[in-house]
């Protein structure tokens, strides 16, 4: 008996789902739920990024480059000393740059923290060589080079054309 009106309890239930379900899809009048009321800007960055080398980064993050061997066991090395077991961290950090890695999307970024970028990417780019990477290792990671927000703004009215790429690479 008590098994009888569970079963009966649970398709009530069912039906019930079922119906609302079919009442919401098939409702003409029925809008979808927004997120956002306000109004939404684009935002255009401060700095432009050079679209060759970002479709040159998404290019390599999609279909990443076979590394050699020396560069896959230094990319491994670099990660497992700086991550020691996290997901995503930061690997190196000076007042110049930042360089972190984040599992999930396979990819080392190296945030630009200075004006004097050009110094900051160099440098970033002689941290990983010291590490065991080759420049060509380098390149076909690839490593993002990106502009720290408040480092974009004071960068503003420069027309500046920022390339994401470590120097060397194309």
């Amino acid at each position: 008996m008590r098994n009888n009106l569970l079963i009966i309890l649970l398709s009530i239930i069912l039906l019930v789902g079922v119906a609302v379900f079919v009442f919401l899809s098939f409702n003409k009048n029925h809008a979808p739920h927004t997120l956002i009321t306000k109004e939404t800007q684009e935002i255009t960055p401060p700095v432009a990024y050079n679209d060759s080398s970002m479709n040159n980064i998404v290019d390599k993050a999609n279909n990443k480059p076979l590394l050699s061997r020396s560069d896959t066991e230094a990319k491994a090395t670099i990660i497992k000393t700086g991550l020691q077991g996290k997901r995503y961290g930061v690997l190196y950090e000076t007042p110049n740059v930042r360089i972190d890695y984040t599992t999930s999307a396979d990819m080392l970024q190296a945030k630009i923290l200075s004006t004097d970028f050009v110094a900051a990417k160099r440098e970033g780019n002689t941290w990983f060589l010291s590490r065991g990477l080759s420049q060509q290792g380098i390149c076909d990671l690839p490593v993002l080079y990106y502009l720290n927000w408040d480092i974009a703004q004071s960068l503003k009215d420069k027309n500046i054309i920022f390339n994401p790429l470590s120097p060397g690479c194309n």
